[in-house]
């Protein structure tokens, strides 16, 4: 694959592919090779479907960018959203570390204190993203990434 926008190398997919497309890990050429996680919306054989996906992509765009501006630490940063050579795509911060599903895989069942810790966190997001009027419809353990840090 060349430079996607004129700007970004992909190095390989991270991860399998969503319901809305792929996700990889990418290298910005104008940032010094800054490694980023860019989305790419997938195709649909149906046009109403693929209008449908599309509008909702970009939605997500509009979300990341507008709870972006509060620099909320426990929510990606949007940082470009393009279309190139026909396809859509978004690139965000890239988030170091396991799905809360790769964690409980990798070490077992979570300990009462470490569900209690990991839960509070996440309801601290949930408020803040439900205080700007969003809500989030996919929360499941494969969309939940404890950083490394």
């Amino acid at each position: 694959m060349s430079l996607l926008h004129n700007r970004y190398r992909v190095l390989h997919q991270l991860g399998k592919a969503g319901g809305f497309g792929h996700t990889f890990l990418a290298e910005d050429t104008f940032q010094g090779g800054h490694q980023y996680a860019i989305k790419r919306l997938k195709l649909f054989d149906d046009p109403s479907l693929y209008a449908e996906v599309q509008r909702r992509f970009e939605r997500e765009a509009a979300v990341l960018q507008k709870l972006g501006e509060h620099s909320n630490r426990h929510i990606p940063q949007l940082y470009d959203f393009f279309e190139d050579e026909g396809m859509l795509y978004l690139v965000q911060e890239l988030v170091i570390g396991k799905t809360l599903r790769e964690r409980v895989e990798l070490h077992g069942a979570l300990t009462a204190i470490t569900t209690m810790e990991i839960l509070g966190k996440l309801l601290l997001v949930l408020d803040y993203v439900h205080r700007e009027k969003i809500i989030h419809r996919d929360i499941k353990p494969d969309n939940v990434i404890l950083r490394e840090e």
